[in-house]
């Protein structure tokens, strides 16, 4: 069966059920990670959002080993699908970031998670607040750049560059802004500073 319609019965028949926005979810991410941008994986976003706005906005996922929404963030920001209901979520998602951040709760997300969240919050121009990029940078700082994996590396490059052109957009001399262990990612080293060689 060719992979369009197999995947457009799945989404048919989950269309109606909201307890399955998990599962929806984690076949967006095997779909974005493969590419595949058919008509059904555009179903298949909107019925996941669909699926969480009836439930009312970011599942409890405590009783997964892993949060899942970080993984639906990254995908939709991806796969550009849905871009109004995409962005509205993603913004939900930072959202609680900065109150996990502000409350120092934290700890139950892996350190990729909230970089999923904040690359995606970047790609589909939703504010990211200044407090969450340094928690992210604090969650990455002492790491060898050569040993992260090329997902994570490309990732943080794309938010170390937007917060480069944050910074030189607000002159440099505004205390708090510099996160020195992100701008070191840039391949010339921080904007408008003199090159450096890099060993990665």
């Amino acid at each position: 069966i060719p992979l369009e319609e197999k995947l457009g019965d799945i989404v048919a028949k989950w269309a109606e059920d909201e307890e399955s926005a998990r599962t929806q979810a984690l076949l967006l991410y095997a779909c974005a990670r493969l590419g595949y941008d058919g008509a059904s994986a555009r179903s298949l976003s909107g019925s996941v959002l669909q699926a969480i706005a009836t439930a009312g906005g970011i599942p409890d996922d405590s009783q997964h080993s892993q949060a899942w929404w970080p993984l639906l963030c990254w995908s939709l920001a991806e796969l550009q699908h849905e871009l109004s209901s995409a962005r509205e979520f993603v913004a939900q998602c930072v959202s609680a970031l900065e109150e996990d951040v502000a409350s120092g709760d934290l700890g139950h997300l892996e350190s990729n998670a909230i970089l999923q969240v904040v690359w995606a919050a970047l790609a589909l121009d939703v504010p990211v607040p200044h407090p969450v990029l340094r928690r992210l940078s604090e969650r990455f700082e002492g790491q060898d750049p050569q040993q992260l994996e090329l997902d994570q590396l490309h990732l943080l490059r794309s938010v170390a560059l937007d917060n480069a052109l944050q910074q030189q957009r607000a002159g440099r001399a505004v205390v708090g802004l510099a996160l020195p262990w992100l701008d070191a990612l840039l391949p010339g080293g921080p904007i408008g500073a003199p090159a450096q060689p890099r060993p990665w």
